[in-house]
C-alpha cells in the first residue's frame, strides 16, 4: 500500500521540485514502485525529467476535472518510477473545480485506486495555498515542508501548518505529521545555522530530518540537463554531494515511513 507524501512550502524557489523528483528517483532505484504527481501549473517536475511539459496531452487536470480515468495519465519515466503531469493549461480547471462539491477532496478520491498499486505516491505542489495545494493537502500522509535555509522559507512553513491545523484536520478528522527538510544549506553563514536552530526550536527535534540538503552545483547541472542527480553521476562517473545528501534523506524518510 502507497505511502502518500506532499511537499509543499509556499514560498516558491526551495528546492521542492528538485527535491520530490530526486526522491521519487532513488526511492524507484531502490526497488520501490513510485508514482510522482505533479500539481504544480508550472510544469516542473516534466521538465527535471526532460520532457515539455506542453507535450502532454493528458494531465492530472484531466483526471480532476473527470475527463480521463488516471490510469491515462500516468506517464512511465522508468519501468519502477512512473509519474503524472502537469502544465500550465491546468490553470484553466482551477475555476471548475471550485464549483465542484467537495472539490478539496477529488485527488484523494482519484488517488485512492492506485494506492494499491505503488509503494510511494509523491505529490509535487506549487507555491501557494490553492485549489492544488489543498487537494494535495487532504490527499498525503505526510507533509514535509523544504525550507531553504530562508526566514522567509520558514514564513512559507508558518502559513502552511496553520492551514493544516486550521482547515484540514478538521476537514478530515486526521492527523498529518509535518516534517521540514533544510535545503539549499550552506553550513558557513550564520544564517543556515539560525534557521536549522528557529526550526527545531519551533517544531521540535523530531519535527526536522537529520540531513540537510547542501547547496550543490552538480544537482543544479543535473537540473539543466533533464536527469536526476543520481543518473546525472552515473553518467558522469562521479559521487556528488548532492546525491549523498539526497541519499541520505530517502534513508532517513524510508525509515520514518516503515511504519505508515
Amino acid at each position: 500500500m502507497a505511502k502518500i507524501i506532499m511537499f509543499g512550502n509556499s514560498k516558491g524557489g526551495v528546492a521542492k521540485t528538485t527535491t520530490a523528483v530526486n526522491t521519487a528517483d532513488i526511492l524507484a532505484s531502490l526497488g520501490n514502485k513510485v508514482l510522482l504527481v505533479d500539481m504544480d501549473p508550472q510544469g516542473h517536475c516534466s521538465i527535471a525529467l526532460n520532457y515539455d511539459p506542453l507535450s502532454h496531452f493528458n494531465t492530472i487536470a484531466h483526471v480532476l476535472i473527470g475527463e480521463i480515468p488516471i490510469d491515462n495519465a500516468i506517464v512511465e519515466h522508468t519501468p519502477q518510477f512512473h509519474f503524472i503531469p502537469s502544465n500550465i493549461n491546468m490553470f484553466d480547471t482551477e475555476e471548475d473545480l471550485k464549483k465542484e462539491i467537495l472539490s478539496y477532496f477529488l485527488l484523494d478520491r482519484k488517488l485512492a485506486p492506485l494506492v494499491p498499486k505503488y509503494d510511494y505516491i509523491l505529490i509535487d505542489t506549487p507555491p501557494n495555498i490553492g485549489t492544488f495545494v489543498l487537494n494535495s493537502l487532504i490527499a498525503c500522509q505526510l507533509l514535509i515542508v523544504p525550507v531553504d535555509s530562508s526566514f522567509l522559507g520558514m514564513e512559507g512553513y508558518n502559513r502552511l501548518e496553520k492551514v493544516v491545523t486550521a482547515r484540514i484536520v478538521p476537514a478530515t478528522r486526521k492527523p498529518i505529521p509535518i516534517k521540514i527538510l533544510l535545503t539549499l544549506y550552506d553550513n558557513r553563514t550564520r544564517m543556515s545555522k539560525d534557521i536549522r536552530n528557529v526550526a527545531m526550536k519551533k517544531m521540535g527535534q523530531d519535527s526536522v530530518f537529520t540531513t540537510v540538503i547542501n547547496r550543490n552545483t552538480d544537482v543544479q547541472k543535473s537540473l539543466a540537463q533533464g536527469v536526476p542527480i543520481r543518473v546525472f553521476c552515473q553518467e558522469n562517473k562521479i559521487k556528488a554531494a548532492g546525491l549523498i545528501d539526497y541519499e541520505s534523506f530517502v534513508n532517513e524518510l524510508v525509515h520514518m515511513t516503515a511504519s505508515m
